[in-house]
């Protein structure tokens, strides 16, 4: 008898959303990765063909982001396993 999770597996593999669902999770790990004030201050809204949107207050959170984006793109594919997040656009 197959466990839960491997029949889980079996099925996102066989019904090929694996990377809707990896892309998903991208948009809740946001605020798993960055600091308390960045996360009251943004919101990731969707990520297609490896670009992130993120909507921000202002142009000064804009602006400090852009700088930190490699640093961002890093963790959260670190935290995610794969390389999905290919850039960040900030709005």
């Amino acid at each position: 008898m197959r466990s839960l999770k491997q029949a889980l597996d079996t099925f996102v593999r066989l019904a090929d959303i694996e990377k809707p669902i990896v892309q998903g999770s991208t948009i809740m790990f946001w605020d798993e990765i960055v600091e308390p004030k960045v996360r009251k201050n943004t919101e990731a809204t969707k990520i297609e063909s490896g670009i992130l949107t993120v909507k921000a207050t202002n142009a000064v959170w804009r602006q400090e982001l852009q700088l930190k984006k490699s640093e961002i793109i890093i963790k959260l594919n670190k935290k995610i396993g794969k390389d999905i997040v290919k850039d960040i656009r900030f709005l």
